[in-house]
């Protein structure tokens, strides 16, 4: 076992084969063995995707080529780099720099390596021992802290009312973590989504959501933002570690939606990532009753305006379907002098409420008087 040692570039842990990036006329790419691989693997079977295999990449300077994109039949999970990257550069998963060449002539290409970002170690064939240290689960710890921090359950008829967070930076994430959050809502494009390099790449929404997922570890995430610079693909693929749900704007972008989670299965054996995600829609103001019996396919319904502000022609169908089908009900509070609003929803009968991080002990206090 070979130790070098670096410098911190992104914090985590990586184990996985390396594979050395190669570069020439400024462009970079994968080994040949590596891409042949896939080749073969896409010729047998033109249709179904080649098996994934983690790789932690070994390079001189920051590959932002194959970063930034999807690479078919290989996953990123770590980066090695014997110089230095620039202070902006994100790579999005577990990253040392600073290695030397020593350690760029040192690594082969398959060999099993360690990258250990938060010490700046890199180990080529670690042994059992040391594997095994990083090989644990990482868990969220919980924090119970006072009744705030406990579900909140209405006085008037016993119903729990789950309360999410907005989120749209890190320091929001740890705030709503801190203040006992239900849940979190990614309800604006942010570094959160794309990174702070604010890629919109689904390879870069990919890396950014894994690492919010593991952040987060077991707390669901709804994630409302436009259909057309969110990819599905990306989503699909967080699904495996986080329960995430989607809001869409109306039938057409959830048949959209459905149509291509439908496509992703016949192209894919791995199914049970597509099925997991749950699809809300947003419920429009204007007066027009909605064709919720077409909404089979929903999860539930999202309110993104005040109670106040919808005729009773469109909510009551709403929540009649609502309970009667046993699907989630979501109203989105205003980021002050919500009280009325938080009222109006409770009294249709709405389970989830979002607000904003630093009201989240608030409304569910709230919630326990109404």
């Amino acid at each position: 076992m070979d130790q070098f040692v670096g410098e911190q570039v992104q914090s985590g842990s990586a184990f996985a084969s390396a594979s050395r990036v190669l570069e020439s006329y400024g462009l970079v790419s994968l080994p040949s063995v590596r891409l042949e691989r896939v080749a073969l693997a896409m010729e047998r079977d033109p249709i179904v995707p080649p098996e994934v295999e983690d790789i932690i990449l070994v390079a001189r300077n920051a590959p932002l080529a194959l970063l930034n994109r999807e690479t078919a039949g290989y996953r990123i999970v770590g980066l090695a780099l014997s110089g230095y990257p620039d202070e902006r550069f994100d790579p999005g998963v577990p990253c040392v720099c600073g290695l030397g060449d020593e350690f760029l002539s040192a690594v082969s290409e398959y060999e099993l390596m360690l990258v250990d970002a938060n010490s700046g170690s890199v180990y080529l064939q670690p042994d059992a021992m040391l594997v095994s240290q990083f090989q644990a689960t990482p868990r969220r710890p919980s924090i119970y802290l006072s009744e705030a921090h406990l579900p909140a359950k209405t006085a008037s008829d016993n119903r729990f009312v789950s309360v999410y967070g907005y989120v749209r930076s890190q320091e929001d994430v740890d705030a709503a973590l801190a203040s006992g959050a239900d849940g979190l809502c990614l309800c604006e494009t942010s570094p959160l989504l794309s990174g702070s390099s604010g890629s919109s790449t689904s390879a870069g929404q990919r890396r950014a959501l894994d690492r919010l997922a593991e952040h987060i570890s077991g707390l669901p995430l709804l994630i409302d933002v436009p259909i057309d610079v969110l990819a599905l693909s990306a989503v699909r693929e967080a699904a495996k570690g986080a329960e995430i749900e989607i809001v869409v704007n109306d039938q057409g972008e959830l048949e959209y939606v459905v149509s291509d989670f439908e496509m992703a299965k016949l192209m894919t054996s791995a199914t049970d990532e597509a099925d997991a995600i749950r699809l809300n829609v947003a419920v429009s103001t204007d007066n027009a009753e909605p064709d919720v019996d077409a909404m089979d396919n929903a999860a539930g319904f999202v309110l993104r305006e005040p109670a106040s502000d919808y005729s009773g022609a469109v909510l009551l169908p709403v929540f009649s379907y609502a309970r009667r089908a046993r699907k989630t009900t979501t109203a989105y509070l205003p980021e002050s002098e919500w009280t009325q609003d938080l009222e109006d929803a409770i009294s249709f009968g709405v389970t989830r409420v979002v607000c904003a991080a630093a009201d989240i002990c608030d409304v569910k206090d709230t919630v326990r008087e109404l």
